[in-house]
């Protein structure tokens, strides 16, 4: 329990420290290396630096046979009983939220397996009718058919440098979190975030040598229905000016050394001050 709680607010501070310092200024690829290292600096400090809690055998004791004299074993027991049945519903909800991912994983493999597949490049190529927006899954990327050949290239190369750079795995890793903190709203908005980062990586690479074209695609897509919420959609409805001010902006190497060696300092100083 005690490291569950160190773990969301590490995961909390990480966030506002994201938005302070990240959010404006640093490449995407920086973004995503930060948001993956608040992960992996929230998992792992807990355990760098364990809570002690020293008791006094003697007054233990006298507080012991103070509760039996005055009858107060039954709210001990109480006790007990109320923090078992919050234990319970935690749990209860950690499996609701693994089992509606694991039905989600379902729902695309079932569309894999009842669709044609083409390989390219490494990747399996999806392309039908119930198909409506761009996406991909892995190696799986998910195209309409009903794009032209320019429209095509462009998107298939925006989809393939998600699966070539694995942001499937950071999202299902984002959701795995979400299963155990599924009370603590700073984990939902730090998987928009990633997702949101994903996307603006792909559009700065996949747009670079047509731009005023890949916007107006991104505007046209902005109108249709949203793909399956695990995979990485082309579509993300809530973040367009975003996107668009992202594929137009420029980021400077030198801030994004300065604001890592930021954050390294601050994380040695945590360690030092928890020891």
């Amino acid at each position: 329990m005690i490291y569950l709680i160190k773990f969301n607010i590490l995961l909390i501070a990480g966030y506002l420290l994201y938005k302070a310092f990240f959010q404006n200024g640093t490449t995407v690829q920086a973004r995503r290396i930060f948001l993956l290292f608040v992960l992996l600096f929230a998992g792992v400090i807990p355990f760098l630096s364990p809570i002690t809690i020293t008791t006094n055998t003697s007054g233990l004791q006298q507080v012991l046979a103070a509760v039996e004299i005055n009858g107060a074993i039954t709210t001990e027991v109480t006790n007990t009983t109320t923090n078992n049945v919050f234990s319970l519903m935690y749990l209860i909800a950690v499996g609701g939220m693994a089992l509606f991912t694991c039905y989600r994983i379902f729902s695309i493999l079932t569309l894999i397996a009842g669709s044609q597949k083409r390989k390219s490049e490494g990747y399996i190529i999806i392309s039908n009718e119930k198909i409506t927006t761009p996406a991909s899954f892995f190696n799986f990327i998910f195209m309409p058919a009903h794009l032209d050949g320019k429209a095509y290239a462009l998107i298939y190369q925006h989809e393939r440098l998600h699966a070539r750079q694995w942001h499937s795995a950071d999202v299902l890793l984002f959701e795995v979190v979400k299963w155990f903190s599924w009370f603590n709203p700073f984990v939902y908005l730090l998987q928009k975030e990633i997702r949101f980062v994903h996307e603006c990586i792909a559009d700065k690479e996949a747009g670079e040598a047509n731009s005023s074209f890949y916007q107006e695609l991104l505007v046209q897509f902005h109108l249709t229905a949203e793909a399956y919420q695990l995979t990485n959609h082309f579509n993300q409805t809530s973040n367009l000016k975003r996107r668009i001010t992202m594929f137009n902006s420029t980021s400077s190497v030198s801030a994004n050394i300065k604001k890592m060696l930021f954050v390294l300092q601050y994380v040695k100083l945590a360690t030092v001050d928890d020891n």
